[in-house]
């Protein structure tokens, strides 16, 4: 009898691991970075952040009655619905499935340029122009498929696009533009949030349960009582709602996630929560482009957050320019003992005269946050016209341009191996997921 119990008890704990290690690897596993540089997986997320910006506000103009919409009667009457409703455009009409194509996009924008344009410098002007022809351009594979900002006096604006060629589904957040933005932003009591299932059993109490974020951001995702009101769903629900389909049944199809300023802070957590989900249908790793992004959480997440990256179920570029006086704020956190926020992710920081450093979170210190903070930013440089700000996205426009042919030679991937960028320790631990295809071939049997 007691053969047969240990016998039983055996096999139960190797159904037990074989369970626990199917259900870890469900997912779908894609190379998001394989033959990428660094620059071409940055500038697109940068062109992304701001059509989000440009869009919403022609159509919040256009809803305000502040201007008459021009459009051909095609695309007048797939966008001209904005106005009243948030429109999901695949399958809608003539349109296919994958969406609205990019190109009636941007020929929206440009037959309303003067309307984008409206109270803009020149050189914003110069560089709505510049960005606007680029992604004309490469327009041809890229698809709108969900756009929801009729909501954004209450909730954070976001857009889902489709790249067909490069085999992505970019979630794409916009920064601060309303009050509520701003309220958001503003709201420094750290707040408890789960930590993503993936990583549970890796973390110590109890930092297995949970870990302290940022509270705007996180309600503007998690806990907006105001959407929940109206749309009786969470912003982070009705987001995996419109990614999924786009994802189900596409073979090799990977998840960016990117925004600027308050956007760059919701796409952190956004990505955070999703590479670490035991939902099945998300590809990892996952991969998150910010630009100028604050703080998002205390020491305690990222640890969390650096789990998911050693696992790799995550990869983060946190892009930023070291006179940008929003990346370094808010430095406290109210609420918790360990109080201090703190960044995560792979930091490319952008200087002057062409130059740039790199480094991940692992290798951050003291002298590290003393030598990044922007003394001599000053308040006035954010109070005047926007391009003149250091935390403008055509100021971190030109700096990626100044160093693009360096960041074109460089790799994400790489850059997580690399001891003078990240921590041996962290080097040690790292596990990239290596995707299975037919080619792959059988591990060696020990014999």
């Amino acid at each position: 009898m007691r053969i047969t119990k240990a016998f039983y008890s055996l096999l139960l704990q190797l159904l037990f691991v074989a369970k626990t290690t199917t259900a870890a690897n469900e997912f779908p596993i894609v190379d998001p970075g394989k033959d990428v540089s660094v620059f071409d997986e940055a500038y697109p997320m940068l062109y992304a952040s701001k059509l989000v910006y440009d869009f919403a506000d022609l159509v919040k103009d256009a809803r305000e009655k502040k201007i008459q919409l021009n459009a051909t009667a095609a695309t007048q009457k797939m966008i001209g619905n904005f106005l009243n409703e948030s429109i999901d455009f695949r399958g809608k009409g003539d349109l296919s499935n994958d969406g609205l194509p990019v190109s009636s996009l941007i020929d929206f924008l440009q037959k309303n340029f003067d309307a984008v344009t409206r109270g803009k410098s020149k050189k914003e002007i110069a560089f709505a122009t510049k960005l606007i022809g680029n992604v004309d351009r490469v327009a041809d594979h890229l698809y709108l498929a969900t756009f929801r900002s009729i909501k954004q006096r209450i909730s954070c604006v976001y857009g889902v696009v489709k790249d067909t060629k490069n085999k992505r589904i970019i979630l794409v957040f916009r920064g601060s533009e309303t009050g509520n933005d701003w309220y958001t932003n503003i709201q420094i009591i750290l707040k408890e949030m789960h930590t993503p299932k993936l990583i549970r059993e890796k973390m110590e109490k109890p930092l297995n349960e949970s870990v302290s974020v940022h509270q705007g951001f996180y309600n503007y995702l998690f806990n907006n009582s105001q959407i929940e009101e109206v749309d009786g769903i969470q912003r982070y629900e009705q987001i995996r709602k419109d990614v999924k389909p786009l994802l189900k049944g596409e073979e090799g199809y990977s998840l960016y996630v990117t925004g600027h300023s308050l956007g760059g802070a919701l796409a952190t957590l956004m990505s955070f929560k999703l590479a670490g989900s035991n939902k099945e249908w998300i590809p990892r790793p996952v991969t998150a482009v910010t630009y100028a992004s604050p703080y998002t959480g205390n020491d305690g997440y990222r640890k969390a957050f650096g789990q998911c990256e050693k696992d790799g179920l995550l990869r983060h570029l946190r892009i930023a320019l070291p006179e940008d006086l929003i990346t370094e704020i808010p430095a406290l956190g109210v609420g918790r003992l360990n109080f201090l926020t703190k960044h995560v992710g792979i930091n490319l920081q952008l200087k002057k005269h062409k130059s740039y450093s790199i480094q991940h979170h692992t290798l951050s210190n003291f002298g590290t946050a003393l030598r990044q903070f922007p003394v001599k930013a000053s308040l006035l440089q954010f109070l005047y016209h926007p391009v003149g700000n250091p935390h403008s996205l055509q100021r971190y426009y030109n700096r990626l341009i100044d160093v693009r042919d360096d960041l074109t030679e460089l790799q994400l991937d790489d850059l997580y191996q690399d001891n003078a960028i990240v921590s041996k320790e962290f080097t040690q631990t790292y596990a990239k997921l290596e995707v299975i295809t037919d080619d792959t071939p059988e591990a060696p049997i020990d014999e």
